[in-house]
């Protein structure tokens, strides 16, 4: 558990979000006497039982096939 009071500023929004996709009730505690029903990231987009986020327009992350090559992605191209 990391010590991040707000779960979307924390990982385990990734992980919940990704356990509630496979219908797996998830439960944001945000006190030791409070909890809240975990629901998903509003940028998250949920295709084929996967959820994927949007890349931030600062991102500088390659596809695996222009890492493979060498060349720059099509999504991160200056």
């Amino acid at each position: 558990m990391c010590a991040e009071a707000v779960p979307l500023r924390c990982h385990r929004s990734l992980i919940a979000d990704a356990l509630t996709v496979l219908g797996i009730r998830v439960e944001d505690i945000m006190s030791k006497n409070r909890s809240t029903l975990h629901r998903l990231t509003s940028f998250g987009r949920v295709r084929h039982g996967r959820i994927t986020y949007p890349r931030s327009k600062g991102s500088r992350l390659l596809s695996s096939r222009s890492h493979i090559s060498g060349k720059k992605g099509t999504a991160g191209e200056e």
